[in-house]
């Protein structure tokens, strides 16, 4: 009989270890010389126990050129991601929404720097998985964003294909069932705090193919875990780091998974250590009766509970909450802001208004013809 190993992954979701764009000059990016010290302060246990410690780099190593507010935002430094790797991350998912923000080049720049300062990516198209083979236990990294590409339609050098994937997941788990796969997904839709039915869907059919563990994120928010057959999903994983001002978007943990290898089945559990991002931006431990809340919007998903119609009614009415926030944070701290910056920023919340103001219009004549 083998003797029995256990492996600990600490999963984290989204780092932004920069300006969001909504506080360019104020947000994580400006304080980050300030804070660095602290942030992780009640996280490092976890992390330095861990054998992997993985997280979703929603930042791009990039030089802003002209300092004006597309510039410089979601950018940040080498000294973020050297900071990454001392705080005991091993693993950064490159595969999301803004990794393309600055341009390919930039992209292929963060990769590189990320590996310099010695932590492995994954989200590369066409890359072959990440393997890490670890007492006793072949662990197998996958990655894919699902989002539409707004920054470089034409050029994604990410892996965005769903089907793709799948078949890699299953050819893997066929030719090597004792590996325990991992896919890391960038999905779902922002402020939702809980799955979609198509998203649950699909979860279920990369389980069905062999994944052992999803980890997710995009929503912004920290979403419920589903154990279905013996696999763990974990459906959004929130921020991590972030100025993001609601709640919501501040409530947050590390999903904490255990493998135990030399038993006749895969053998995975998990525990969730919950945090939230003070009004200072640094990680405290929190209590995790939110979760507890998502965890049973989750089973109420699950059970078929809510239609797409009242999905995306919930998911609007956070969008409006989370809008009001910002905009008060805003009007209360627009002082802070550079002139250019500002400007700008209520020049495309003009635009903005005038452009949703003159599409309902059309759909009010519309529906009266």
């Amino acid at each position: 009989m083998l003797e029995k190993n256990e492996i600990v992954l600490c999963s984290v979701g989204d780092l932004m270890l920069s300006d969001s764009p909504l506080f360019v000059g104020v947000g994580v990016g400006a304080a980050f010389h300030e804070i660095k010290e602290r942030l992780f302060n009640d996280c490092m246990k976890d992390f330095h126990t861990a054998d992997i410690v993985i997280g979703n780099l929603e930042s791009v190593v990039y030089n802003p050129k002209h300092k004006n507010l597309k510039e410089l935002q979601m950018c940040c430094t080498e000294k973020e991601i050297e900071f990454l790797k001392n705080a005991g991350f091993s693993i950064l998912n490159l595969a999301n929404n803004h990794c393309l923000q600055h341009g390919t080049d930039s992209f292929f720049h963060t990769k590189e720097v990320c590996e310099n300062a010695g932590i492995n990516t994954i989200g590369i198209r066409d890359e072959k998985p990440l393997i890490y083979d670890l007492a006793g236990v072949r662990i197998a990294f996958f990655s894919v964003c699902i989002h539409i590409e707004w920054y470089q339609p034409n050029d994604i050098q990410y892996e965005d294909d769903i089907e793709r994937v799948l078949k890699k997941v299953q050819k893997l788990h066929d030719t090597e069932p004792d590996t325990v796969i991992v896919l890391v997904a960038h999905w779902g839709d922002e402020f939702a705090t809980f799955p979609s039915n198509v998203q649950i869907e699909l979860a279920h059919r990369f389980v069905d193919v062999g994944t052992d563990i999803i980890l997710g994120h995009h929503s912004h928010v920290f979403q419920g875990i589903e154990r279905y057959k013996d696999s763990i999903i974990a459906y959004g994983q929130g921020n991590f780091v972030s100025d993001m001002v609601p709640t919501m978007c501040r409530e947050t943990g590390i999903v904490k998974v255990k493998i135990i290898s030399g038993s006749s089945r895969k053998n995975i559990t998990y525990e969730v250590i919950p945090y939230f991002i003070n009004d200072s931006l640094i990680l405290e431990q929190n209590n995790g009766n939110w979760f507890k809340e998502r965890q049973v919007a989750l089973e109420e998903a699950l059970d078929g509970t809510y239609s797409d119609k009242e999905y995306w009614n919930v998911v609007n009415a956070h969008h409006s909450s989370c809008s009001r926030d910002f905009r008060n944070r805003f009007v209360h701290t627009f002082y802070k802001y550079r002139p250019n910056v500002f400007i700008r920023m209520i020049y495309e919340f003009i635009v903005r208004k005038i452009k949703r103001n003159w599409t309902h219009k059309n759909e009010q004549e519309v529906g009266k013809n």
